[in-house]
């Protein structure tokens, strides 16, 4: 009975054990744990090492809506060269001739017209992107919202101008005059845009030492433009002695008074 009194005994001392034993073990894997949440949260809260990164600037050349724009718009160019089917370069070529009529182009009147379509919308995405590029002033966003709202502008010069053709031109003139003038009105420009085109290329990529000369190169640009547009005004109405008053007027309600306006509401919203 003493030996087997000692057996029982010895084993409940050896179950007090075991469990206190675990109970210990599970203590410690808890410890553990509170310990790592508790090195997390204060790695957590350390401020980064190492050197900071420079944020990169909002410029042309680092938006990415930019790059598809001009492609968009070269591709705009080349649809229209291929909807016209050689009758758009032809017909630039006419509008430096003396006796130039409209309404002789060889091309279906549909082709013709989605060409025209093309380059007009060519030619006003390359002005309104080039004119907010000029505007733009760092450290600013260049945002296509801007751009944006720069074409509606742009749209509604072009819209204007139309309008104003037909007012003032067929007051003082006969219709097909005005539809000859409007016409080499709207080539020059096409001219001009497509002109522009590789320069707001340059414009856009290249570094800042670049943007004066190309800046000075679209002024001399615009100075032709508009030297080319005032012989053609005169070789289209200069009929008589008073048509020199009617260019004259033309010039400052068509040209200049216009002009001063765009670039009064691009300042608005640049």
């Amino acid at each position: 009975m003493p030996a087997t009194d000692s057996i029982i005994k010895l084993i409940d001392t050896t179950a007090r054990l075991a469990t206190d034993t675990l109970a210990v073990s599970d203590s410690l894997s808890k410890a553990d744990s509170i310990a790592g949440i508790d090195s997390i949260k204060r790695a957590a809260s350390l401020p980064p090492s190492g050197m900071e990164g420079i944020k990169l600037l909002s410029l042309p050349a680092n938006e990415s809506w930019v790059f598809i724009v001009l492609l968009v718009l070269f591709l705009f160019f080349v649809g229209s060269l291929l909807k016209s089917g050689g009758e758009f370069l032809q017909n630039l070529r006419s509008t430096f001739k003396h006796n130039y009529t409209w309404g002789t182009s060889s091309v279906s009147t549909l082709n013709y017209l989605q060409s025209r379509i093309l380059i007009i919308l060519c030619s006003v995405g390359i002005f309104s992107l080039l004119i907010q590029e000029f505007l733009f002033v760092m450290p600013g966003n260049f945002e296509f919202k801007t751009f944006f709202l720069t074409v509606g502008v742009t749209s509604g010069f072009y819209l204007l101008k139309l309008f104003l053709f037909q007012l003032v031109g067929n007051v003082f003139f006969d219709k097909k005059t005005v539809l000859n003038y409007q016409n080499i009105y709207f080539n020059f420009l096409s001219l001009f845009a497509i002109v522009l085109l590789p320069v707001l290329f340059l414009y856009t990529y290249q570094p800042l030492s670049w943007k004066l000369p190309l800046e000075i190169i679209t002024g001399i640009l615009l100075v032709c433009f508009y030297i080319l547009l005032t012989i053609k005004l005169g070789q289209v109405f200069y009929t008589k002695k008073l048509a020199l008053f009617y260019i004259f007027l033309y010039l400052c309600t068509l040209e200049i008074l216009p002009l001063l306006v765009l670039f009064r509401v691009y300042e608005l919203i640049i």
